[in-house]
């Protein structure tokens, strides 16, 4: 959590996302980077002559409206004491988004989201959605503001596979900063055809407990119609601060499944999810 990128468009959700991320700073001694992508701007804005970028005095006066705000969020950042920067691109926001994530090595984006339903999902994917099926890094998605970065319960999503147990330990390591009292290792168990026994499951789920020996955590197997019902019915009725669900599939077709069960939450819970990625082999 040293390095966190915000990406901003100055809206009331980014500014949720950016008191989220001044929190999460000060308490894991991080930096932030702001980040904002002038999508209306072409890409090669910047090799640009100036002889060609006179004739376009709405895209410089955008360029410099955007400084202005971006020097604002540093000017409070570093009041606090936060060391940050900010990276403002033209062109794609998705494409710029990547390359930013890896040329700053960021270990978490926060993203602000608001819910969508019916048609919407399926046909206008939000920044949030889009982050959450491209880009490979650690991702908390906030709805509301955070008062304090003290998530006392946890609940932490799992199939219980190989790359579930991967996320597991770096979940671990992740939420020593949290201090948290109670953690939840939850495991749905949908309708089909697939499923694994539940024997299966309860053995693998003490092989996810003696990880996290030092840990007040409990397992638990719940029956629902999708695994995104289900985490958010569990969520509420243990009174959860925080959802965390991996990732990290590498497989295309599986990688679609479980970042699809990342953005129903993303879309219909109005808890904090954390998305667990990582961009280490890539």
């Amino acid at each position: 959590m040293q390095n966190i990128l915000v990406p901003t468009d100055f809206s009331p959700l980014a500014k949720i996302a950016t008191d989220t991320a001044t929190k999460m700073a000060m308490i894991s001694h991080g930096e932030i980077t702001f980040y904002h992508s002038a999508t209306e701007i072409p890409q090669d804005w910047k090799n640009w002559p100036l002889n060609e970028k006179d004739k376009f005095p709405e895209n410089q006066k955008i360029m410099s409206q955007l400084v202005r705000k971006m020097n604002s969020l540093k000017k409070h950042c570093k009041s606090l004491g936060i060391p940050c920067q900010s990276i403002v691109r033209t062109g794609p926001f998705l494409e710029n988004l990547e390359e930013v994530v890896m040329q700053e090595k960021i270990d978490l984006i926060i993203m602000g989201s608001h819910g969508v339903s019916g048609k919407q999902e399926f046909f206008i994917g939000s920044n949030t959605q889009k982050v959450i099926r491209r880009v490979h890094s650690n991702l908390l998605i906030v709805k509301e503001p955070i008062d304090e970065i003290r998530f006392k319960k946890i609940l932490f999503a799992a199939s219980l596979g190989i790359s579930d147990q991967e996320a597991f330990a770096d979940f671990l390591s992740i939420i020593k900063i949290f201090k948290p009292e109670e953690i939840h290792l939850v495991t749905i168990d949908t309708p089909g055809f697939f499923n694994q026994p539940t024997i299966l499951v309860k053995q693998r789920q003490k092989d996810f407990k003696k990880m996290a020996s030092n840990l007040q955590l409990k397992t638990h197997f719940v029956r629902n119609f999708t695994i995104e019902a289900g985490i958010r019915k569990f969520s509420e009725s243990k009174g959860v601060d925080l959802i965390v669900i991996s990732n990290y599939e590498r497989h295309p077709i599986k990688r679609i499944f479980s970042g699809s069960t990342v953005e129903m939450l993303a879309n219909h819970s109005n808890l904090p999810v954390l998305s667990l990625d990582k961009i280490s082999d890539f």
